[in-house]
């Protein structure tokens, strides 16, 4: 007997993690498992003989083609009922996609071209040639906040934390709303470490002792002062508000080096906390021209990361 439910994530993901999940390629090439038309996964498990036997489906249903709005729905085929009223829906869980009046809206515009804009490919993933698609898992608050944010697909360690790292530093959303209220809301989307992407920096970059990422050219640039890191540490201005909170640690801060030697494209990398991602950012966006790099006697654009050192012994 089939059975049609409407389930929570919770519940969800309950199911398929019981699963042994295989996956049809059409359906999550370019995000489409989370963003397309309405979709059905069929689970398929093994039998005592060896035989696949379908257990379980997932029916997404797209409510909103502008906002992705979706509703999780489970048909159960071969098990039990009982076995999703075991689950209670309770308030505070939150429903993934829910059909609600007013989808969260993404101050940015679309939410690929921000990840793929603020992504940082991990250098030692770019040396082991680690390549993949991690399926990240976030909600957006009452108040527009990302949080909860984890990985819901791994491809590898270096690949998710990056992964969750462009997530949780994620700017506030306009929150979702319904009957006039704000209310919590689930997203899961894909973020893409492609081939092309990693291929272009095995042939253009490296990762030197100094925790410098720069592409290799015939001649990089030239800070103008000795030390990039000392001219960085005699300029930081230690947040008040952050010495009383005993913050410290280390900000990466990624910029582009352009072909008249200013410094832009000054970006957070790995943050420490707001008071220090943005002093870091002060200090960085203020560095002198450089002498621009050069490639076969023209002048072209380069890109760092470099560390911003906080320590209250200092």
């Amino acid at each position: 007997m089939n059975v049609l439910r409407k389930v929570t994530c919770r519940t969800l993901y309950r199911l398929l993690n019981r699963l042994s999940i295989r996956w049809n390629r059409k359906w999550i090439n370019d995000g489409k498992l989370f963003f397309g038309t309405a979709l059905v996964i069929l689970g398929i498990g093994e039998s005592k003989e060896g035989r696949a036997a379908e257990r379980e489906s997932v029916f997404f249903s797209e409510t909103s083609s502008d906002n992705h709005g979706m509703e999780y729905f489970v048909r159960m085929n071969s098990m039990e009922e009982s076995r999703v009223d075991t689950v209670r829906e309770r308030e505070e869980e939150i429903l993934c996609y829910m059909v609600i009046e007013d989808m969260p809206v993404f101050p940015a515009g679309n939410v690929q071209k921000y990840i793929s804009g603020h992504l940082n490919y991990p250098p030692e993933a770019v040396r082991k040639g680690v390549t993949g698609k991690v399926f990240v898992h976030f909600t957006i608050e009452k108040d527009g906040r990302v949080d909860s944010v984890k990985v819901a697909r791994q491809v590898h360690p270096l690949l998710d934390a990056e992964a969750v790292r462009v997530i949780s530093n994620m700017p506030k959303w306009k929150p979702g709303r319904q009957y006039g209220m704000s209310i919590r809301v689930s997203y899961t989307v894909p973020v893409h470490f492609s081939r092309e992407m990693l291929d272009s920096l095995r042939r253009d970059s490296v990762v030197d002792k100094n925790d410098i990422f720069c592409y290799v050219t015939e001649e990089m640039p030239v800070f103008p002062y000795n030390s990039l890191s000392t001219y960085i540490a005699e300029r930081l201005k230690y947040p008040e508000e952050a010495r009383k909170q005993k913050i410290e640690g280390k900000v990466f801060v990624s910029f582009v080096i352009d072909t008249t030697g200013l410094v832009t494209n000054v970006k957070v990398m790995r943050g420490v906390h707001p008071l220090l991602d943005a002093e870091a950012i002060r200090v960085v966006e203020a560095l002198p021209r450089w002498e621009p790099a050069k490639q076969r006697g023209k002048k072209v654009r380069v890109s760092y990361t470099v560390p911003v050192q906080f320590s209250m012994g200092k």
